[in-house]
Parts: structure tokens; C-alpha cells; sequence
């Protein structure tokens, strides 16, 4: 989340920058000059094997259409931003839910002021279409507990892994790299929001107050 004067773009960056490489090791060490027909050839052959635009489609066709590869991309950063209450980690939810349950693609979703049971809920009432009061309040007519129990076998299939607490920037990135040893790599990350992790980066910077995937 961008709405605070306490982080700049470029933190927010470096902060993405370090855990997107931990979690897939895609960011490669310098090493030289890169011939571009090399370059092109490895571009291409990818280009012309990928079945879908995208690899990490986002929830919503409209955003879609408008993002150049049809979806995120691994090893970018996005930053999700507005004001309070805008909806910033409903959408969040959202993105974590469609990549690990609907796509199945590995996603871990750290979360810094939810428990693991809130964000279950808000997953499960997205699943069901069942609304997150009524799941809440357990106010559910009978078809709509049939639907909560049918939603197990999504939840079993699914590659989402949820993570709540108070965890700083350091160990995120260390439950990262344990995930990779023990499941393989991450294909997505959601942290739900950077400025309560409230330690510093290597370098000393503190990155506040984002949202990014």
C-alpha cells in the first residue's frame, strides 16, 4: 500500500526486489554483456512455448486486457495503492485466492494484521459466494452450509499458502526460502502491508506502508 509519506517508490522496490528473488532466483548476479541474439533466442523459444499470455493472470479480465502481458509477470513488483479503505486488501485476498486456488499457482500470502482464520473466511465467502457476515455471524441456510463443506476439495487441490503474524522484513524472506526447500518455488507473493513488518532493510532503509504481489 502507497498511501504514506514514509516510503518512497524505489524502497518499496528494493524491498519487492529482495523477496521476489529469494522466492523464485530468477534475478541473476552480473555478469557481463549479453549477446542479444542469445538473448533472443531464449525469448522467443519461451514466447512460442507459452500456451497463455500470462503466467500469473490476475482475477479481473478488464485489468487483463489492460496490462501489455495480460496478467503479473515473475519477478515484478506491483504495487497496490489508495486510501484507507479503498479496498486495497480485499483485492489483495482476491489476487492470492485466484493464483493459488483458481490457477494453482504457487502463492504465498503474508499477513501482517489478519489472522489466518480471517483470511480463510474472506477466501471461503469468495469461493462460495456466500457473504463473509453471514459465515462470520454462522447464519447460513442449509444449502449454504452444503456449499461451505463442498469448498474442501478446492482448498485440497489448491498451491496457497497463508502466513499471519508479526514478521519483519528479514523474516519474510527467510520463510521464503524455507518454503523453497521443503515445496519448490514460489510463483507469487502477497504481503498485506509492509509498514507493519517495521524493521529495516540491509542497506538501513525502513519500507512502509505498501501493499505489493
Amino acid at each position: 500500500r502507497a498511501d504514506t509519506p514514509g516510503a518512497t517508490l524505489g524502497q518499496i522496490v528494493e524491498f519487492a526486489e529482495k523477496v521476489a528473488e529469494v522466492a523464485s532466483r530468477t534475478v541473476d548476479a552480473p555478469d557481463g554483456p549479453s549477446s542479444i541474439a542469445d538473448l533472443a533466442g531464449v525469448y522467443i523459444d519461451t514466447y512460442m512455448d507459452r500456451e497463455e499470455k500470462s503466467d500469473l493472470p490476475t482475477p479481473w479480465v478488464d485489468m487483463n486486457e489492460i496490462l501489455t502481458s495480460g496478467g503479473f509477470e515473475r519477478g515484478q513488483v506491483v504495487t497496490f495503492a489508495g486510501s484507507t479503505g479503498m479496498g486495497k486488501s480485499v483485492a489483495l485476498v482476491d489476487c492470492a485466492r485466484h493464483l493459488g486456488i483458481e490457477q494453482k499457482r504457487p502463492t504465498i500470502y503474508f499477513s501482517l494484521e489478519m489472522t489466518k482464520d480471517q483470511v480463510l473466511c474472506r477466501v471461503l465467502s469468495a469461493i462460495s459466494g456466500i457473504p463473509e457476515r453471514a459465515i462470520k455471524m454462522r447464519q447460513l441456510t442449509a444449502d449454504q452450509i452444503v456449499r461451505i463443506d463442498e469448498t474442501r476439495e478446492r482448498f485440497a487441490e489448491s498451491s496457497l499458502w497463508i502466513m499471519a503474524g508479526s514478521y519483519s522484513v528479514t523474516q519474510m524472506i527467510n520463510e521464503v526460502r524455507k518454503h523453497r526447500a521443503r515445496h519448490g518455488a514460489v510463483d507469487a507473493i502477497v504481503v498485506d502491508y509492509v509498514q507493519l513488518a517495521a524493521k529495516f532493510l540491509d542497506n538501513g532503509i525502513v519500507a512502509e506502508r505498501a501493499k505489493l504481489v
